[in-house]
């Protein structure tokens, strides 16, 4: 999705902000008043995108927005090959680690309502949390900057490998290691560095979950998606019906194959959610305005350090 309103304001919150919640640069530029589409805007738009499918295979659903309002929206290629039925823009796609900035915003929104602060360690929610972590802050996860050690147990797999009849998704600290390696000590000290850590979401859904006293997903349902209507948005479980969901495939040698199953409530904060492209429209117009966050926890959002 791009909308051409505040293209660099996208970027960084569709882009920077799921792979971590405070940015490397303040909130961005807009772009300048009384910015114009390019004549005949449409027509090039389809243009270069039966070019991107025939060079690249492109397949799924683009909208392109201006003063907040679609100019440009279509899907193309087929949310699933085995009925053939075509992507539109109301497919319903795994947002993957895009969704971590609606974890990161959840966690804004709870600091708000006065349940926790960014700053606390992460000890303070998590009773079992490792003693030899303990510096490490809600803050630092938000930020991929805790120095969390590698993991080896199942966490760190690719959760396609997870069997459709395992039931228990994880629910402490205690699920992400085998014995022993809660001993670990940090990679580095935390805020020292950026390094990209899955883990680190995980257990920002559990800390939403301890603040709240609600299941991630029902908090993201009933405290954020809902009260936005983005009733095209919300974490995919095994079990649901979900009209309109795209299915999961990859290339073997430049052949399309259905993907691995993939069991979304391991990776719970760190990429469970679904969302179209209408709801994410909606939801770059939420950074802009107080339906959801003040103007001081948006910053946040676009802020590399606490103070």
């Amino acid at each position: 999705m791009i909308t051409s309103s505040s293209i660099y304001r996208l970027v960084l919150a569709i882009t920077l902000s799921s792979l971590y919640a405070f940015s490397q640069v303040n909130a961005p530029p807009k772009l300048r008043a009384g910015f114009k589409l390019p004549p005949n805007f449409a027509v090039k738009a389809a243009k270069y995108m039966h070019e991107r499918i025939r060079v690249t295979g492109f397949s799924g659903a683009v909208l392109v927005a201006h003063d907040d309002r679609p100019v440009f929206r279509e899907g193309y290629g087929l949310a699933n090959h085995e009925f053939n039925v075509p992507n539109t823009p109301k497919t319903k796609f795994r947002l993957g680690s895009l969704g971590k900035q609606f974890t990161a915003a959840a966690i804004l929104l709870l600091e708000e309502r006065g349940k926790l602060k960014v700053a606390d360690p992460v000890t303070k929610y998590l009773s079992d949390w490792p003693k030899a972590w303990d510096e490490v802050t809600i803050h630092h996860l938000l930020s991929h900057t805790g120095g969390l050690p590698r993991l080896t147990t199942q966490v760190l797999l690719d959760v396609s490998g997870l069997s459709r009849a395992t039931l228990a998704s994880f629910r402490s600290i205690r699920d992400l290691h085998k014995p022993g390696e809660e001993l670990q000590p940090l990679d580095f000290k935390p805020g020292e560095k950026f390094a990209y850590n899955n883990n680190g979401y995980i257990v920002l859904g559990m800390v939403i979950e301890k603040a709240s006293g609600k299941p991630y997903c029902e908090f993201m349902r009933e405290e954020v998606f809902r009260p936005l209507s983005m009733t095209d948005t919300g974490c995919e479980e095994p079990s649901m019906i979900l009209k309109q969901r795209a299915s999961g495939y990859t290339r073997i040698d430049g052949i399309v194959a259905n993907a691995g199953y993939v069991d979304m409530r391991f990776p719970g904060g760190a990429g469970a959610i679904f969302s179209t492209v209408d709801d994410l429209l909606v939801w770059d117009r939420i950074l802009t305005s107080d339906r959801l966050l003040s103007a001081g926890a948006r910053a946040k959002l676009f802020r590399v350090r606490l103070f």
